[in-house]
C-alpha cells in the first residue's frame, strides 16, 4: 500500500505569528474598551493557536485558513477606513 502525504496549506511558524498578532489586537481592543472587535480578534487567536490533531486535520487546516484570512481581510479594511479621511 502507498503512503499518502497530507499536504499542509500553511507552516505552524505562519499560525503562530498570526495568532501572535490576534492576541496584541485583543489586547489593543480592550485596552480601548473596543469589545466586539477584541472578542473576535480573540477567538481568532483560539482557533489559530489550537494544536492540530491527526484524526480532524483536513478540517483544522480549512478552519485556520478560513479564520486567517477573514480577519486579515478585515482588520486591512479597517485599518483602511481609519486612515482614510471622510469623504462627502
Amino acid at each position: 500500500m502507498a503512503t499518502v502525504a497530507v499536504p499542509t496549506v500553511r507552516r505552524s511558524s505562519d499560525r503562530l505569528l498570526l495568532a501572535g498578532a490576534a492576541v496584541m489586537l485583543t489586547v489593543r481592543c480592550v485596552r480601548r474598551r473596543a469589545v466586539l472587535p477584541a472578542v473576535l480578534s480573540g477567538t481568532a487567536a483560539l482557533v489559530l493557536l489550537l494544536p492540530v490533531s491527526p484524526d480532524h486535520m483536513s478540517i483544522q487546516i480549512a478552519v485556520n485558513g478560513l479564520v486567517a484570512f477573514s480577519w486579515t481581510t478585515v482588520l486591512a479594511l479597517s485599518l483602511r477606513r481609519a486612515a482614510r479621511p471622510d469623504v462627502p
